[in-house]
């Protein structure tokens, strides 16, 4: 049940605000995806790195963490799946806490702050 309330609540904010995200896509489109690809490449990227270079962490347990940390529960599962082991879910607990904080918190902030209405 808790799934269909939240599919119900998403599928209703998607429709409240359909006519201005096509506006949005319509006005800025390539500009729009490219900083989509930006913004979700280039920390995953760092993060990686870091936790690769710097941090020198299991691959495994950095592939669950960056899942997490992008707060995707099918992530998660294909990195368990291709590992063959639990192990990558040792690297998820705290970014997705974090992840899921920052998502609640930033979230409105930023519509706030990009309103033009």
């Amino acid at each position: 049940m808790s799934d269909i309330g939240l599919g119900g609540f998403i599928a209703a904010i998607g429709l409240a605000n359909g006519p201005a995200a096509l506006a949005a896509i319509q006005a800025h489109g390539w500009m729009l995806l490219g900083m989509g690809v930006v913004v979700t490449l280039v920390p995953l990227t760092v993060a990686t790195l870091v936790a690769y270079r710097v941090l020198h962490m299991n691959p495994i347990i950095i592939c669950g963490g960056l899942a997490g940390a992008m707060t995707v529960d099918a992530a998660i599962t294909g990195c368990c799946e291709r590992a063959d082991s639990q192990t990558p879910v040792l690297g998820v607990a705290v970014p997705y806490a974090v992840g899921n904080v920052l998502l609640t918190i930033l979230g409105p902030v930023i519509v706030a702050i990009t309103y033009t209405g």
